[in-house]
């Protein structure tokens, strides 16, 4: 590793020592106000020599600034966010001013966090909960400035807990490592690892590779910022019922769907806006707000529009095609995955029946003659009689018989499939 980050080291203040490992060397920063606080970053002799600037917060959160060459700066933060609602704010407050310095200097950013809180409980929680609420304001506010999760880039639909409780089966992955979305294609591999009998935690290692040419071409590259995604103070009895209806439709899907759905409409927008800035530069609309939008959303959905740009990098109207071509076959690949899974379900509905029938069949049999159902109301009937003529048949008991009567005769002239029953 070269850089290692360690929350709730249970530690006092240090001004930081060397560690060495056989031939390798490290420098630990760290710092910490006893049990239960303290965090800490060891970082490779290699990198440590460009360390220019060392910031800290309340045992909650530690900073340094490596200098690196031609002008490259990595800001790493390590972090440990605490569970009490009105301490994790002050911190988060900390985190703000740092991230929004990094931006302000275009500095590249690591953030390696214990949350005590994921960014949706629906995948990141073992709780059977459907929510997609992130839990902590922290997960808006790294979205906000262009970090992405780097474990739920690789694997997006993979639960990764990082952490169980003791003596239960409950488990969440609480912990994460952050970086610059530019950096989304130089991720190369992201595990988690047991180690409970090295460090006796409750915590597993979440490791990340990255190729190490740090250097990133930026020129007259501007950084836009879209705000928080999810603003609460904004949020109203309209917005929520809204926000609800959706919920309730992607409860349905899959994340696989979900996620194949996501592509073909931002690569459908970015078709429409090729389409109309026509007379633009393709590096005028590359550079353009909605484009960088655009990519970022597909970053997050561990996509590239690379393979694109390289094949048609100068004709307009190939890229919008191949755009367009694109964007219709994720739509195909998410309505064939929606129907597969429409059709498992529904074959599992059957066999759960059918298991049920066979264990208890009376016990089915009538609770579905039990179910409230729709009747209708017979108060006369008209009879044919000898002659073709017809009477009308007005007494209860008599119209009681005869429909009993024809329901018997037209259950007897149906053909039963043995083979059918035999399945």
């Amino acid at each position: 590793f070269d850089i290692v980050g360690i929350a709730e080291t249970n530690c006092g203040k240090n001004k930081g020592q060397w560690y060495k490992d056989n031939k390798d060397k490290f420098r630990i920063h760290c710092l910490g106000n006893g049990k239960g606080t303290g965090v800490a970053l060891i970082i490779s002799k290699t990198l440590n020599k460009y360390d220019c600037k060392k910031r800290e917060y309340k045992s909650r959160a530690i900073c340094v600034d490596l200098v690196l060459p031609k002008k490259m700066t990595i800001c790493v933060m390590q972090i440990y966010l605490p569970s009490k609602k009105s301490d994790k704010v002050n911190v988060i407050n900390s985190i703000k001013i740092q991230l929004n310095e990094a931006q302000r200097k275009k500095e590249k950013v690591i953030v390696m966090e214990d949350f005590n809180a994921v960014p949706s409980p629906a995948i990141d929680r073992n709780n059977n909960s459907y929510s997609q609420f992130p839990e902590s304001e922290i997960f808006p506010l790294l979205s906000s400035h262009d970090l992405i999760d780097c474990f739920r880039i690789m694997f997006p639909e993979n639960t990764g807990y990082t952490w169980k409780r003791d003596n239960s089966n409950e488990e969440s992955r609480i912990d994460a490592i952050w970086i610059s979305h530019r950096w989304s294609d130089k991720i190369t591999s992201c595990f988690l690892d047991d180690i409970k009998l090295i460090t006796s935690s409750d915590h597993k290692l979440l490791g990340v590779k990255m190729l190490k040419k740090w250097q990133i071409k930026e020129k007259d590259e501007e950084i836009y910022s879209n705000g928080p995604k999810y603003n609460m103070k904004l949020m109203d009895k309209k917005q929520w019922l809204k926000f609800a209806e959706l919920v309730n439709v992607e409860r349905s899907l899959t994340p696989n769907i979900i996620k194949e759905f996501r592509i073909a409409k931002s690569l459908n927008k970015v078709y429409k806006l090729f389409n109309m800035e026509q007379a633009k530069s393709i590096k005028t609309i590359k550079n353009s707000e909605t484009f960088k939008k655009e990519e970022r959303k597909l970053n997050m959905l561990n996509y590239s529009m690379e393979k694109i740009f390289s094949r048609n990098n100068t004709n307009n109207f190939e890229i919008r095609e191949e755009l367009k071509a694109e964007s219709l076959v994720h739509q195909k690949i998410a309505k064939a995955k929606e129907k597969s899974e429409i059709i498992k379900q529904i074959q599992k509905a059957i066999e759960k029946k059918w298991e049920d029938l066979k264990d208890n069949p009376k016990y089915i049999i009538s609770s579905i003659l039990d179910k409230p159902r729709k009747s209708i109301v017979m108060d006369r009937i008209v009879k044919e009689i000898s002659d073709n003529n017809t009477i009308i048949i007005i007494e209860g008991s008599e119209i009681k018989e005869l429909v009993k009567e024809h329901f018997h005769n037209w259950m007897r002239k149906r053909t039963t499939d043995a083979e059918l029953f035999k399945k």
